[in-house]
């Protein structure tokens, strides 16, 4: 579904006022979504349809070297996705490969095993837009014009609730290991909990596997991703919620010497973003409880940072990092 399809339903929070936001759900229902989102299909033809790009680069319409993009995946994929990126079926006797991306802001990934490489993969996991480019060089030194194709993430869940950070004082942000980077986490918590609850009430690294709450309703809320060395994204997602307010926080589990960082939250219903919080200043050992869902109307509300617990330990029967 097109951004532009569903202006009219959505209204964006301000960040940093207590204004409440109203996303008419009914307008943005699943019925609305693509098909074809996150499936991968109809691949070369997508491909063949953005500017200087191709799907199977046919040796017949080779003349002389020019740099060919194709993305197995296709151009509309889910968050998480890993893309397979092909530019080996670029025209010419080819010395050199070199790839650029122009992605979502707090989105960190990088090209695998290089940016050099013909064919390397690349990790989508923050939603929005993603552009390829492509150069190649040939072996007398000529170098291709720019080839490029665009990816566009979308989360294809009823609820999306995604945190990226930024933190200054760490020199490699996707570095991976053991304190290799700021250790952020992201926390939706159920109507009626508690930070920290282990019940799965409080949906964090520490529990997400909710409780039945009786009825007819069960609660299908997810941790998908988890990053703890650095930069996100992390993301929760949910398709069936029980009726009610859900709270929405975040807190550094252990900063390992890089404090402060900066959060970004982004919260989807169907694939539109609806509310966000930019580059909150967070520090060791701090909670920002930064915002509200109520569900199923998906009304949101926030103060985006203005509410920060300084020293925040959990609970004595949690534990601490």
């Amino acid at each position: 579904m097109r951004a532009d399809s569903v202006a009219a339903a959505v209204a964006f929070c301000v960040c940093g006022t207590l204004a409440a936001c109203q996303v008419d759900v009914d307008a943005v229902r699943p019925t609305d979504v693509g098909a074809d989102v996150g499936t991968g299909s109809d691949t070369a033809d997508a491909v063949d349809t953005a500017p200087d790009a191709t799907g199977d680069a046919d040796d017949a319409a080779c003349d002389g070297l020019a740099a060919r993009i194709e993305v197995l995946e296709g151009l509309e994929v889910v968050p998480q996705t890993k893309l397979h990126l092909i530019g080996s079926l670029s025209c010419g006797d080819i010395a050199r490969y070199q790839w650029e991306v122009a992605q979502p802001v707090g989105s960190r990934s990088v090209f695998l095993p290089s940016a050099t490489a013909p064919d390397p993969t690349f990790e989508a996991n923050v939603a929005g837009l993603y552009v390829f480019r492509l150069v190649v060089t040939g072996m007398d030194g000529e170098v291709s014009e720019r080839a490029e194709a665009s990816v566009t993430v979308t989360p294809d869940h009823a609820v999306h609730v995604e945190l990226v950070w930024d933190t200054p004082s760490d020199p490699n942000q996707t570095d991976e290991g053991p304190a290799a980077g700021a250790d952020l986490d992201l926390h939706l918590l159920a109507p009626g909990g508690a930070w920290f609850d282990s019940d799965g009430v409080d949906c964090f690294w520490g529990g997400c596997v909710p409780p039945s709450w009786g009825g007819p309703v069960t609660d299908d809320r997810s941790l998908d991703r988890d990053d703890d060395d650095g930069a996100g994204p992390e993301n929760i997602n949910a398709d069936v919620m029980p009726a009610g307010v859900y709270r929405v926080g975040v807190h550094t589990w252990d900063a390992h010497g890089f404090a402060p960082s900066y959060a970004t939250v982004r919260v989807y219903l169907y694939g539109v973003l609806v509310f966000e919080c930019e580059d909150m200043a967070i520090g060791e050992r701090d909670f920002i409880e930064l915002g509200t869902l109520s569900w199923p109307d998906g009304a949101t509300a926030g103060r985006c940072g203005a509410d920060v617990i300084h020293d925040f330990s959990p609970p004595p029967w949690f534990g601490a990092p």
